[in-house]
């Protein structure tokens, strides 16, 4: 398999959860994906971003969702990320 997959911050504030964790991102990479989380998206989760990185993650920006093929979210996009994407 191959694709990209792109893993955002969550910006509800009540929502502390995030799309992946570092054993999901890491079974990923292992199927043969490119996996970007985005930059903080698991700060709210306690997860650093060198975690998601020491399994193979890319750490970039909102603006990566546009080259990937699917975005792992917990909630819904509201309007305003879906055009940041």
């Amino acid at each position: 398999m191959s694709g990209t997959i792109f893993i955002p911050r969550e910006l509800e504030l009540i929502e502390t959860r995030v799309g992946a964790s570092p054993d999901t991102v890491k079974r990923l990479v292992g199927l043969g994906f490119e996996v970007v989380v985005e930059t903080g998206a698991g700060t709210l989760s306690r997860i650093p971003d060198a975690d998601f990185a020491a399994v193979g993650a890319v750490i970039g920006k909102a603006s990566d969702a546009a080259r990937a093929d699917v975005v792992l979210k917990v909630r819904r996009p509201s309007e305003a990320e879906l055009k940041g994407y």
